[in-house]
């Protein structure tokens, strides 16, 4: 890892993605994940404008606020096509770490506009929590021509957390005392730490 954080190769690590064709989860671009159970962060949701291709970094026009739907970005017609709503989000599962979840694909844009109205109904009676989310599974979906799945999901509880605190998204902010510690002096081992 690079201290300044300029020439690490990870970025793809940090995101989660859903991949309909697959009906999976994945990190680590083919690491699939069996996802079952997920804090999510509701002051990270960003809604907005996106380009996906493979290959290319993903650009995003976010909206001024969540649901504010802004123009559609593009020089052209043709640029502008490439563009579709999309959403982002911070989770936090406990055997990945914190994840950011941003995608423009159909099944998941209605799969997490479902569970946001639930959390949405829920946030001003749950000041300073976090939702406590399990994802149930996928349902098949014609979508125009084609064919998609969107993903399930069940809002069980409220709780407080300090994950989203401790840990950003997509290395934002890592404490470097470890790092020091590790070259300076042996940390000894512990069968408590379970790597």
């Amino acid at each position: 890892m690079s201290l300044l954080g300029l020439n690490d190769s990870s970025d793809d690590k940090l995101f989660i993605r859903y991949m309909p064709s697959n009906n999976g989860w994945f990190v680590n671009k083919e690491d699939e994940v069996d996802l079952k159970h997920f804090l999510l962060n509701p002051t990270s949701i960003k809604t907005g404008w996106g380009k996906i291709a493979q290959g290319e970094a993903p650009e995003w026009h976010w909206d001024e606020a969540i649901g504010r739907r802004g123009l559609r970005p593009g020089d052209n017609e043709e640029d502008r096509m490439n563009y579709k709503r999309g959403f982002s989000v911070d989770m936090f599962i406990k055997e990945s770490g914190l994840r950011t979840w941003s995608t423009t694909t159909t099944g998941s844009n209605i799969g997490f506009e479902k569970l946001y109205e639930n959390i949405h109904e829920q946030m001003s009676s749950n000041l300073g929590k976090f939702p406590v989310v399990e994802y149930t599974g996928s349902e098949a979906m014609k979508v125009g021509k084609g064919n998609t799945r969107v993903p399930q999901f069940k809002l069980l509880k409220w709780v407080e957390s300090d994950e989203f605190a401790n840990n950003e998204p997509n290395g934002a902010w890592e404490d470097a005392k470890p790092m020091m510690q590790q070259q300076h002096e042996v940390i000894p081992e512990s069968e408590d730490i379970p790597f």
